[in-house]
């Protein structure tokens, strides 16, 4: 995730270098810019009919793909509102595919460790961000935008080719409703354990009615 929003934190400023590079004026950048978010209002009006149609496993292997191939048809096209098309529809595709992310990962997650953890997460996937600016503003200027956003479409080919080889990603063929949450030993299991520890190292108590413990007359 953390590479993956490298591009995606950089993206609308690669797209800003490649209307510019393409002589694009301020009101249509503007109005560009306003076709790509509608992109992404479009993906999350459509987004649950998607993954009802199809598996979640497929929407997450077409988004890695449609990131790299728009991405990198962005770069490539010399027309700005050709640019806004391939544009919107990287975002299009990116709100159902973190739609299968951050849903199984709410199943899989006990409610009690869902701060832990979604703390985390975020942490490690924005960690990168501030290098993706860097870099995109540095490609961009040493080579032009057109070879910055080729880089970057780059950068995400791994990701997309990891889609159809990962083995945790099998998890994503199993329907949402039929994934059952991680087991995390509560509290009451460690006391148990704890005990079971103290028992084991306290001596035994010595047997009853042993030799010499009968009754007297």
């Amino acid at each position: 995730m953390a590479v993956a929003n490298l591009v995606g934190n950089s993206f609308m400023l690669l797209v800003v270098a490649l209307l510019a590079s393409r002589g694009a004026t301020p009101e249509v950048i503007g109005v560009t810019n306003a076709g790509v978010l509608a992109g992404g209002i479009a993906g999350a009006l459509l987004a649950g009919a998607i993954l009802r149609r199809m598996r979640a496993l497929r929407v997450f292997q077409l988004g890695g793909w449609i990131y790299v191939v728009s991405l990198a048809t962005a770069a490539v096209v010399p027309a700005p509102w050709q640019i806004g098309l391939a544009a919107a529809a990287f975002t299009f595709a990116s709100v159902p595919t973190v739609t299968v992310f951050e849903a199984y990962t709410a199943r899989l997650i006990p409610d009690r460790l869902v701060g832990r953890v979604s703390a985390i997460s975020a942490f490690c996937a924005q960690s990168l961000t501030w290098l993706g600016m860097l870099l995109a503003g540095w490609l961009a200027s040493e080579f032009g935008a057109t070879v910055a956003a080729l880089c970057f479409a780059a950068i995400l080919v791994p990701l997309a080719i990891a889609g159809h080889l990962a083995r945790s990603l099998a998890l994503l063929r199993t329907p949402l409703h039929l994934v059952e949450e991680i087991p995390v030993a509560g509290r009451g299991g460690l006391e148990r354990g704890d005990e079971q520890k103290r028992d084991r190292s306290t001596p035994p108590p010595p047997p009853r009615g042993g030799r010499g413990s009968g009754p007297t007359t």
